[in-house]
């Protein structure tokens, strides 16, 4: 009764969502669109099994992109707030919608028991800002260069997907143990 209460003050809605065997309950304030919030899991995860990790050891480089990432999701409220459990985790989605450099950019951040562990960002630039990462990449580091492709870098805590699938995605998580039960419990 209580939540009645408090969703009819608030303008917020409430839909139940099946995704395979997970049922996620969708919080939103305006208009509702179905997004997965899985969805960007369900994506990578076949490029997580296939692809070799790049690491770079001690250079400090994504600890600045995970920061960046916290601090733009604590300025903003979320449009959606999908919530499940599974084997005793809560797990929270929450997606945002910003704008970087006049683009567009949908923001999904997934937290376990209430500890943040990974973010999702899809900005829709025809994978403008992807080929600027991989110029950088390719030119601090031997890389090959691959305009089109996938990379996996591990640097120190954070492992980071930089993908160009249409627009720039990247994926950055510093919870490996949470990210394979997350990862695990897809269908």
């Amino acid at each position: 009764m209580y939540q009645k209460l408090k969703n009819i003050i608030s303008g917020q809605k409430i839909k139940k969502l099946k995704v395979g065997k997970i049922e996620l309950n969708i919080a939103y304030n305006k208009k509702v669109s179905f997004v997965d919030p899985l969805l960007p899991l369900k994506e990578i995860r076949n490029d997580l099994n296939l692809l070799p990790s790049i690491e770079l050891k001690g250079s400090g480089e994504c600890e600045p992109i995970w920061e960046t990432k916290v601090k733009t999701i604590q300025n903003l409220n979320p449009t959606h707030f999908a919530k499940f459990s599974n084997s005793n985790i809560n797990y929270v989605i929450k997606r945002f919608v910003t704008k970087e450099e006049k683009k567009p950019v949908s923001i999904y951040a997934y937290w376990a028991n209430d500890h943040l562990f990974a973010i999702f960002t899809r900005r829709y630039d025809y994978g403008k800002f992807y080929v600027e990462v991989v110029n950088n990449l390719t030119a601090n580091h031997e890389l090959e260069r691959d305009e089109k492709g996938v990379f996996l870098i591990k640097c120190d805590s954070n492992k980071v997907l930089l993908r160009h699938f249409g627009h720039s995605h990247s994926f950055i998580w510093n919870d490996e143990i949470q990210m394979g039960k997350l990862i695990s419990i897809l269908t």
